[in-house]
């Protein structure tokens, strides 16, 4: 259930892989996530956040609030939403899993794939490519980095629960 519900908030909120691993409960707000540019990991010599080390808030869609919650009875009391067998620590092999399921879906993935799945339905939709990229806490490129200090918050929002909108209806389905 860990890995499963790892891999749909993975899908769902088209962030990186180890960011989502690392989800702590203490980053999770009222409506946001908010990703730390640094913080320690699970081990004291481990340095995990963001790529580009700065805060990230990301906000996330009713359905995956609803997927999270399901996880506080099993992993509430502990640091990681997506904890794993040794105590302390997140999930260690997600890309196992991927692996796993080649032979059965007869098709190669990793979970990065489920991050660049989630942007390129995203521009399907109509969502601008800022947005994407905010959401996705690309830096702009050039002098846009500069001078396009809006943070997209709102749209960001929108976009996910766009697209949230649409894993729902398939997993109904």
């Amino acid at each position: 259930m860990i890995v499963r519900t790892y891999l749909r908030v993975l899908l769902a909120s088209v962030q990186r892989p180890g960011e989502v691993r690392h989800m702590e409960w203490s980053e999770l707000g009222a409506e946001h996530w908010t990703i730390p540019g640094m913080k320690l990991g699970p081990s004291p010599d481990a340095v995990v956040g963001t790529k580009n080390g700065l805060p990230h808030m990301v906000p996330l869609p009713g359905l995956v609030w609803g997927w999270i919650e399901e996880l506080r009875p099993i992993t509430g009391g502990g640091r990681y939403v997506f904890a794993g067998g040794v105590e302390g620590e997140p999930i260690t092999a997600p890309n196992q899993v991927a692996q796993r399921s080649w032979a059965t879906l007869r098709v190669r993935w990793m979970p990065q794939d489920l991050r660049r799945t989630g942007a390129t339905h995203l521009q399907r939709l109509g969502v601008p490519v800022e947005v994407i990229d905010r959401l996705q806490n690309h830096l702009a490129p050039g002098v846009r980095r500069n001078y396009n200090m809006w943070a997209y918050l709102e749209e960001r929002k929108r976009a996910l629960e766009l697209w949230a909108a649409g894993l729902g209806r398939l997993s109904a389905g």
